[in-house]
């Protein structure tokens, strides 16, 4: 039982999208790009669908975008696009297991926006009695991004979410404010327009001063943010792949080369018990 190779034509008045769907938001652009694209191409992949028992018949748990694609070209042409292949998933799947089938899809398909990931990790994360490991290992990606979307939704004030949900705050933004802010709503607010203006390492001197001093004000931890720290240096020596990839993964993230370095190194050791995890 399960998700089976049966790959059928199912008419698409016969479908509807199922609440269990991570992927709320779809830009109406985004969608018509995919309807060129499978015009041109085909479907490459099957969507899958589940019985409803009423109708519409199925309900997609995995491909809402293929489907709403296929309603474009259906517009353009009803007589070629009037259905979908689909795989129907036999047997009975529990509410969490549905969201984790549309989450995995999703994440390792295409890039989900800040609110849908955020909502449906930290869902699965309370569904699965807030289990980080447990929640990583059924979306097949890693402990720290789980923490990390988890802690940030659960902390930042409204602001900062809706920074987030536009994509002017990137994620890794978002956590050095509020690591600067020490838990103080308030203090997030105010130094959330002028940090993520400033170069990385700036942020990040920002965020470790805030951290350690969780009675600074918000002009303390952005005047503190220049000033030159004192620390222990490791000298890397990198071979050009490596250093491409570092400095590439560095630059999706918003994560200077050094500090993803350091982070890396960090969950190395906390994962083999050499360092034990600040909370």
């Amino acid at each position: 039982m399960g998700i089976t190779n049966n790959i059928i034509n199912v008419p698409l008045e016969d479908i509807t999208i199922s609440d269990h769907n991570v992927r709320i938001d779809d830009p109406e652009p985004k969608i018509n790009e995919l309807a060129d694209s499978i015009a041109d191409l085909g479907l490459l992949q099957p969507i899958i669908v589940i019985e409803t028992g009423k109708k519409p018949k199925y309900e997609v748990v995995v491909g809402q975008r293929r489907y709403k694609a296929h309603l474009q070209l259906r517009k353009r042409d009803p007589g070629k696009y009037y259905s979908i292949k689909a795989i129907v998933y036999e047997g009975k799947i529990t509410d969490t297991n549905l969201k984790i089938l549309s989450l995995a899809e999703n994440l390792q398909r295409v890039e989900l926006n800040y609110k849908d990931t955020a909502n449906a990790i930290t869902s699965l994360f309370i569904a699965l009695k807030r289990a980080f490991k447990t929640v990583a290992k059924r979306l097949g990606i890693s402990e720290a991004t789980v923490r990390d979307y988890v802690r940030v939704e659960e902390s930042a004030t409204p602001k900062i979410k809706r920074l987030l949900d536009k994509n002017i705050v990137k994620k890794e933004q978002a956590k050095r404010v509020l690591k600067a802010a020490h838990g103080d709503g308030t203090v997030a607010d105010k130094i959330i327009d002028e940090l993520i203006k400033y170069p990385v390492y700036a942020q990040e001197k920002a965020a470790d001063y805030g951290a350690s001093n969780p009675t600074s004000t918000a002009e303390e931890i952005l005047r503190e943010a220049f000033i030159p720290k004192e620390e222990e240096s490791v000298l890397l020596h990198l071979n050009p792949r490596s250093y491409s990839a570092l400095k590439k993964a560095g630059k999706d993230l918003s994560i200077s080369t050094e500090g993803l370095a350091l982070k890396v190194l960090n969950e190395w050791l906390i994962d083999n018990k050499y360092l034990k995890r600040m909370e």
